[in-house]
């Protein structure tokens, strides 16, 4: 005798409430991965947060009617950007030149690049700081200019923070945004 006196377990009756897909839509089963390394499949990406934006460029774009007539060759590109009539402004602070002098370039990045930069006035005279410097020519997009003020917005809700860099102000002038952080 042995210790196997037990009858086999009977096989596991399939699940009459899990969804079948057809064939031709079904995966052939993974021969070599775990459970944790099987990929999602997603239906949709998730959504855009400019969305709406993007949704207005198209409508303004789909209502303009441009007469080629009237466009000479080569100022194509400078209509473009002119029908598309971004606003640039951020509303913020336009005296960064009088209260930082900038230093040396400490990282450069897709969109900007960052500096070393010193304080020439206020509560942090001779303190020295990093400025993110984001140039508005990069801002080409609705998108874009979105993504700047969404980044300022958060950085000043998020200011006191304990585990971030301290965020201390933001300022513009007519060809870039300054984001003044620890």
């Amino acid at each position: 005798m042995g210790i196997f006196t037990s009858k086999p377990l009977p096989k596991p009756k399939p699940n009459p409430y899990a969804r079948r897909e057809p064939p031709e839509l079904s995966e052939p089963p993974a021969e070599s991965m775990t459970p944790a390394e099987t990929p999602r499949r997603r239906p949709n990406p998730p959504p855009s947060p400019a969305k709406h934006l993007m949704a207005a460029l198209l409508r303004r774009h789909a209502s303009m009617k441009p007469n080629a007539a009237e466009i000479p060759e080569g100022e194509e590109e400078k209509e473009d950007e002119a029908a598309v009539g971004l606003n640039k402004s951020f509303g913020l602070s336009k005296k960064f030149a009088s209260k930082f002098e900038i230093g040396e370039v400490v990282g450069r990045g897709h969109f900007g690049f960052t500096c070393s930069a010193i304080a020439k006035k206020g509560d942090l005279k001779a303190h020295k700081l990093a400025v993110k410097i984001i140039p508005k020519s990069k801002m080409t997009t609705a998108v874009a200019i979105e993504d700047v003020r969404r980044e300022v917005k958060i950085l000043r809700a998020l200011a006191g923070h304990p585990n971030l860099a301290r965020f201390h102000d933001a300022f513009e002038d007519s060809e870039n945004v300054y984001i003044v952080m620890e």
